[in-house]
Order: C-alpha cells, then sequence, then structure tokens
C-alpha cells in the first residue's frame, strides 16, 4: 500500500505518520486521499499506523482456526445443539481491522459492522462469551474495549482464553493488560 522515494515498500512494524506522508516519506500506492484521512484521523485519538506483516491471509493456513481448538467447537456446537457463527474482519481496503467489532476509524460509514450487530443482538441467555486471538496486545485488546463500549452490561460474561494468545510487543508478555 506504501512506497517510498525508492518505490520499496516499508519494512514490517514500521510506523507511517501524518508528518512522513506530509515530508514525502512515505506515500501510498492508491487511495491517496483516505490514506490520509484515515492516518489524520487515527492520530486524532492517539493511534499510529504501523506496518504489519503478512498474516491471517486469507485461503492461507494462518487464516485458519487452529485445528485442535475447531474439532473442539465444532464437537460441542454438535453436542449441545448451538450455532456455530463467524464473523471475518480485515477486509476493508481503506482502514485496519484489529478489532472483531469494528475498525478503529470509520471512514464514511463503509464497514460491514457484522461483529457489532451480533454483540448488540446478544440476549440475557448468553452466561459468557468467550474471547481468544493471536495478538493479545492489539487485536484482543481493541476487541475487547469495543465490546465494553458497545455493550458494558457484558463485562461480567467476558472470558478471556489466554493460552492462544501472545502480545505483538514481547516486552508486554505476562503483564495484564
Amino acid at each position: 500500500y506504501w512506497v517510498n522515494e525508492k518505490g520499496e515498500h516499508p519494512n514490517p512494524f514500521t510506523t507511517i505518520t501524518l508528518n512522513d506522508v506530509n515530508e514525502g516519506k512515505w506515500k501510498p500506492i492508491y487511495n491517496e486521499e483516505d490514506a490520509i484521512t484515515y492516518i489524520t484521523k487515527l492520530e486524532a485519538i492517539g493511534g499510529t499506523h504501523m506496518i504489519w506483516t503478512d498474516h491471517c491471509v486469507f485461503g492461507t493456513t494462518g487464516f485458519a482456526i487452529y485445528q485442535p481448538l475447531i474439532d473442539e467447537i465444532l464437537q460441542w456446537s454438535l453436542l449441545e445443539n448451538k450455532v456455530l457463527n463467524y464473523y471475518l474482519k480485515g477486509d476493508g481496503e481503506k482502514y485496519e481491522e484489529h478489532s472483531c467489532i469494528r475498525p478503529e476509524i470509520d471512514m464514511d460509514n463503509e464497514y460491514m459492522d457484522s461483529g457489532a450487530r451480533f454483540f448488540s443482538l446478544i440476549n440475557d441467555d448468553i452466561d459468557r462469551i468467550i474471547i481468544t486471538g493471536e495478538a493479545e496486545d492489539v487485536c484482543v485488546k481493541h476487541s475487547i474495549k469495543h465490546i465494553i463500549n458497545l455493550r458494558p452490561d457484558l463485562t461480567s460474561k467476558l472470558v478471556v482464553l489466554r493460552d492462544f494468545m501472545n502480545p505483538v510487543d514481547v516486552s508486554q508478555e505476562g503483564k495484564d493488560k
């Protein structure tokens, strides 16, 4: 999405700031106006635009749920006669989606807020909501924040399954967020 004056893409974990864009250090390949608007809005709320490594790419094994975990979930859904719903994230080209509920920055209400819609419909019959993910200090953290902001009444029902998580910032490993 981004290139420097030599046409090189940034390395993973590079932070791109509005100042970098204004100084010509990084330039979007397409959607230039949207990219600048996104970074401007993100910085206005104290966020930063980080370049991540390719991960969870649709159609790859990195996209799939860990096989032993999905086997248990599917068995539970059959034994308990419960429906298993999947919600995708990360398919917007104008914004990043760390949270499974919604993007951090709303770009003209164009995101599909299926996660937010799902959590707004949860009724009192639900006794717990299990949350897990790969990036404890990024995606999981943002998801929990958005769930609590959307439905503070669900806070006591959240169970964070940390067995499969790791922080992106390894200096945070083992610290409670």
